[in-house]
């Protein structure tokens, strides 16, 4: 009994410190600590009210700056900040983000494959980013959503982008579309965390180039088409 006792006294003791060091991190390389650390900061989603006084979240330089880009969108635009912060800062072009969970870059009636939070909301959001485009004279606009999630491929949808992007031509914008990233079937990051990976157990963590491409072609073609009416950048 003494030495069952100890046992288990040693296996709570090692459970008890693998939990406090979260899994001794160390024992991963530098790049992939890094990637599946969570150091993005606080989500940067803004309110309509923000946009008028033009109080978005800043990138790419001081927030003093007047931006010469801004990024809208969903929570997938707020997830390019890294990225977009990193190049803005690379080519000195200050930019803003003006996202919002669910809620895409279009213009007009919303439709989705998951209830919004709150559609006259977004609707608010949307007609406010196209009046501060205008008023504060932002050259480059880019839109960046879950594309997929908001019925891509039907008629309202493609009204809905096409007005958008309209309306940011006006306003004497370049306009850029994003293209999505992949909608996996697995979790990356946990995924990175597994060191040690039986022999044939990877099948179910890989993801093609041409999966990808059939993902995203109904979004490309519905791209396409409106490429024929109003010119942006993909």
């Amino acid at each position: 009994f003494p030495m069952a006792e100890a046992a288990t006294l040693c296996v709570l003791l090692s459970g008890f410190w693998l939990l406090h060091t979260k899994g001794i991190p160390e024992r991963l390389p530098v790049a992939l600590r890094e990637f599946i650390a969570d150091n993005r900061g606080p989500i940067r989603f803004i309110e309509p009210e923000d946009v008028s006084r033009l109080a978005f979240p800043r990138f790419g330089g001081p927030a003093a700056a007047v931006p010469t880009i801004l990024v809208w969108g969903d929570s997938h635009a707020e997830a390019a900040w890294p990225a977009l912060d990193m190049l803005s800062r690379r080519h000195r072009r200050p930019g803003a983000l003006a996202a919002l969970s669910a809620c895409p870059p279009v213009l007009g009636p919303l439709e989705s494959h998951r209830p919004f939070h709150n559609t006259s909301h977004c609707l608010r959001l949307n007609e406010a980013v196209i009046a501060a485009v205008s008023r504060f004279a932002i050259k480059d606009v880019i839109l960046a959503a879950h594309w997929s999630q908001y019925r891509p491929e039907s008629e309202r949808f493609r009204a809905g982008l096409a007005s958008a992007v309209e309306s940011l031509g006006q306003a004497g914008a370049r306009v850029w579309i994003l293209e999505d990233t992949p909608d996996l079937p697995f979790n990356p990051s946990r995924m990175a965390k597994r060191r040690f990976v039986p022999d044939g157990a990877l099948a179910p963590f890989t993801f093609s180039r041409d999966e990808y491409d059939r993902q995203r072609a109904v979004f490309r073609g519905m791209v396409a088409r409106l490429g024929e009416a109003a010119p942006f950048r993909l």
